[in-house]
């Protein structure tokens, strides 16, 4: 999810969410009164101002302010980068990113970040995702190891992390499915080379346990494939990069979620792997192994960020959301699944990133960052633990 998008410098990322993927269906966990405490003016508070680039993970969120680094939500790893594990519904600031940060991610129960050319991680480490050479968790952020100045995009997925520096792909943490792309299985707390992508990768994004690359304007895609989310045609894991077939056109960001991916290729969307949320956008809700077009995103598409369960992507400066809804991550004043995408509640231009969580979901709009859905955790930033099934401004 990145600089345009949700979470990578360059490229975008998957927010994800609840574990097992819990956020299925057309549910009620949000409450009936969801969206009472949204506010008439939902979507037009400025919040917290001169927002860069915003990302959701399973239960906090975290963005770019004027080149601070501000985390929000669940705290219990140290995820909130603040030196301690208590959660926060408003946005605190991350210890030694008050300047000149350029990217975030924040995935699963750890986030990362860049400055300066330098990856920092933080948060959940007990599968080396942190990449300090350590399986220990942190509440404060801390360099990742064996990894050269030069970072220009960051992204975690449940239990990894991957990052472009100098243009080729790195990864580390869990490698269970393949998802560091080493050619190996083996788990690394340090940065392994991706197979074949040394130099030319301009965004990077990764799934629960998968991950992806665009170079050339080509995606590849390496990790677990049970739902066809790498987008080769097949469902077989695969440890080293493949193409994604079918796309043509030339690709300039991504997303994942926890089964399914999408990407941006000549201002279009498309999304390919499992989809009977309607995750994919094709009005239906058969998955596919191979990339599908989202219906009416066929041009003017600058953003993209999977959920869970669910996508969001920014056409023409106006957010639609498509897929799951049971906490209302659509933020179309339901918990009605939706197919095809729905355009976000009471923004009517204006928006600029976009990132999915677990069952929420965060925008920029007007330089200034807003969520909505889910809000247990705080997640949504505003002050509250009450979900919304509309957008309310993030606070500090």
């Amino acid at each position: 999810d990145a600089g345009t998008g949700s979470d990578a410098g360059t490229g975008s990322d998957a927010g994800t969410g609840s574990d097992a993927g819990s956020d299925a269906g057309t549910g009620s966990d949000a409450g009936s009164d969801a969206g009472s405490d949204a506010g008439s003016d939902a979507g037009s508070d400025a919040g917290i101002a001169a927002a860069q680039t915003i990302a959701a993970g399973i239960g906090h969120s975290c963005g770019i302010f004027n080149g601070v680094v501000r985390c929000w939500g669940v705290n219990s790893y140290g995820m909130l980068g603040n030196g301690f594990n208590t959660s926060s519904n408003k946005a605190v600031d991350v210890t030694g990113f008050m300047a000149s940060s350029t990217a975030v991610s924040a995935k699963g129960y750890h986030s990362c970040a860049i400055k300066g050319g330098v990856v920092s991680c933080w948060g959940y480490g007990a599968e080396g995702q942190l990449g300090d050479g350590t399986m220990n968790s942190r509440n404060t952020p801390a360099p990742v190891s064996n990894l050269a100045q030069g970072a220009t995009a960051i992204t975690t997925g449940i239990n990894h992390s991957c990052a472009i520096v100098s243009g080729g792909a790195w990864c580390w943490g869990s490698n269970t499915n393949g998802q560091l792309g080493n050619s190996s299985y083996t788990p690394s707390s340090m940065p392994v080379q991706v197979t074949g992508l040394n130099s030319g990768v301009t965004a990077i994004f990764a799934g629960f346990d998968h991950s992806c690359a665009i170079a050339g304007g080509v995606v590849s895609c390496w990790g677990a494939n049970s739902a066809g989310q790498l987008g080769n045609g097949g469902l077989q894991n695969s440890n080293i990069p493949v193409a994604v077939s079918g796309l043509t056109g030339f690709a300039t960001d991504g997303t994942a979620g926890q089964y399914h991916t999408c990407a941006i290729v000549d201002n279009a969307a498309y999304c390919w792997g499992q989809n009977p949320n309607g995750e994919l956008g094709n009005g239906g809700s058969i998955g596919s192994s191979m990339p599908v077009p989202v219906s009416t995103l066929s041009s003017g598409v600058t953003a993209i960020g999977a959920g869970t369960a669910h996508t969001c992507a920014i056409a023409n400066g106006i957010p639609w959301c498509w897929g799951a809804n049971a906490s209302g991550q659509l933020g179309n004043m339901t918990q009605v699944n939706a197919n095809a995408p729905v355009p976000v509640n009471g923004i009517t231009g204006g928006a600029t990133g976009i990132g999915g969580g677990g069952k929420h979901s965060c925008a920029i709009v007007n330089s200034a960052a807003q969520c909505w859905g889910d809000n247990t955790d705080g997640q949504l930033g505003n002050g509250s633990n009450t979900p919304s099934l509309v957008p309310v401004a993030v606070t500090q």
